[in-house]
């Protein structure tokens, strides 16, 4: 959403192309979103920014979800999501699939130069023991029950690898325990990963199996406070790619990945999922399908395509 805002502020007419924040309000009483546009306005005009402020309010128009725009002094603007948002949501990653979120980098060549997405994996396992100082501590004679002859012979290896390739800053080192980082644990990030999407698969399959399908109605959801913490964070995926547009701190990729896991087993056992209303099992349904289309997604940057 933050940067359909941004979007929706540079689009308005007499604004000039100047630099301007939308960030996530932290006290959600002040909106869920907030800018500083009119302020930034207001210097390059040498004028009131809650001037500056009411006309920008007068003349946006809002994307689909937001509810309405105030005005805060000394000039800021708080915009208020509607009821129907986190519908909108999970409607507009399904309508997106492989899209949704990654449609900016087809803008640009790569997202850290010169490097582009498609070559994240080639280097996680290929280059990692020398890029910058990067050191991986692996056995490559055996990593559990898997025989290994070199890094590129498992393709499981490999792509948790790739995987914890973007743990750290790309500057800093990384140190990675081959047995570790294959072990079946929740404290493994990768394998947390892995089993969030297994899981999701596991109810999709009971789902169809009950001839539950995809609703419009799914609007009129009043979701649980799990699947709305679930669903705020599939939401902050396209903000996440923008900030990571030729940015070298690639770990906060690594970072939403592993909190995006932890939110899905949050929801998965403590929401009834197979409940006996059929808009409510659709709704379960659809915003299921949404995760999985984010995970993969999300891998999809790192390198690491999977199911």
């Amino acid at each position: 959403m933050r940067y359909k805002l941004v979007a929706a502020l540079q689009s308005i007419e007499d604004i000039p192309d100047m630099k301007f924040e939308v960030f996530v309000n932290r006290d959600k009483q002040h909106g869920e979103y907030g800018s500083n546009i009119a302020m930034t306005w207001a210097q390059y005009l040498q004028v009131s920014a809650m001037d500056c402020a009411h006309a920008i309010v007068s003349k946006i128009v809002l994307p689909a979800g937001i509810l309405r725009v105030e005005v805060a002094a000394p000039g800021f603007l708080n915009f208020y999501i509607s009821e129907q948002y986190p519908a909108l949501v999970v409607l507009e990653i399904l309508k997106l699939k492989a899209l949704y979120g990654i449609g900016c980098l087809f803008e640009i060549n790569s997202i850290r130069q010169p490097h582009t997405p498609k070559e994240a994996r080639f280097f996680a396992y290929q280059d990692i023991s020398t890029r910058l100082g990067v050191v991986l501590a692996l056995d490559c004679n055996k990593v559990g029950n898997t025989q290994v002859q070199g890094l590129t012979d498992d393709s499981a290896l490999q792509d948790a690898l790739a995987f914890f390739y973007f743990k750290t800053p790309f500057e800093q080192p990384l140190t990675l325990d081959a047995q570790w980082i294959c072990s079946e644990s929740l404290d493994n990030p990768w394998y947390s990963v892995k089993y969030a999407y297994e899981r999701t698969t596991k109810i999709l399959q009971m789902l169809v199996l009950r001839n539950i399908k995809q609703t419009s109605e799914i609007v009129t959801v009043k979701w649980r406070p799990t699947a709305l913490q679930l669903i705020e964070k599939l939401s902050l995926f396209p903000d996440l790619v923008e900030d990571l547009r030729g940015c070298i701190s690639l770990n906060h990729l690594y970072n939403y990945l592993k909190n995006l896991a932890t939110n899905i087993h949050y929801y998965y056992n403590e929401i009834t999922i197979l409940d006996n209303d059929h808009v409510y099992c659709s709704a379960n349904m659809m915003l299921l399908l949404a995760c999985q289309w984010v995970l993969r997604n999300s891998l999809g940057l790192m390198g690491v395509k999977f199911a």
